[in-house]
């Protein structure tokens, strides 16, 4: 009695069904892993606008003079100038979905400004919300110059 050699290799039915397993396996993934992404980048956007703040306090002290942080919401950029020389940008921030931080919106309140002293303390409390997807972070100020980071 001759036997007859087996086909080496899979069949088409097997190579689907595991292509079939890593699709489901690829999807589980990506959609475990996008509310994760979008949390980072609104963490990352939060925390590039502490550094701003950061940055016009130091600022203030260097030049011993008021420096003023101001949003433009329906550009989402954050600038840091001189108070006296509004021409003078010391820093400037673009926030929006087409940036690096690829947030949804950027909002200041009470106002859209606050002017921080050469001693590091703030006119005004401010607080910033920055918005991505189901991630909020609130980033605030407060006349005693402390700035907080919180989740909303």
């Amino acid at each position: 009695m001759t036997r007859t050699p087996s086909p080496a290799g899979f069949t088409l039915l097997e190579t689907l069904v595991v292509l079939t397993i890593i699709g489901v396996m690829v999807t589980i993934t990506v959609v475990g892993i996008a509310p994760a992404l979008e949390r980072g980048r609104v963490q990352h956007a939060a925390g590039a606008v502490t550094a701003d703040l950061l940055f016009a306090q130091a600022e203030a002290a260097r030049v011993r003079a008021t420096v003023v942080v101001v949003l433009v919401p329906g550009m989402s950029t954050l600038f840091v100038r001189e108070r006296d020389d509004a021409s003078r940008i010391l820093r400037q921030r673009y926030l929006g979905a087409d940036s690096e931080y690829g947030i949804d919106s950027v909002t200041a309140s009470p106002t859209n400004m606050v002017e921080i002293l050469p001693n590091g303390l703030a006119r005004q409390n401010i607080t910033f919300t920055i918005s991505g997807g189901e991630s909020t972070r609130a980033v605030q100020l407060t006349r005693a110059g402390l700035i907080r980071m919180s989740v909303r």
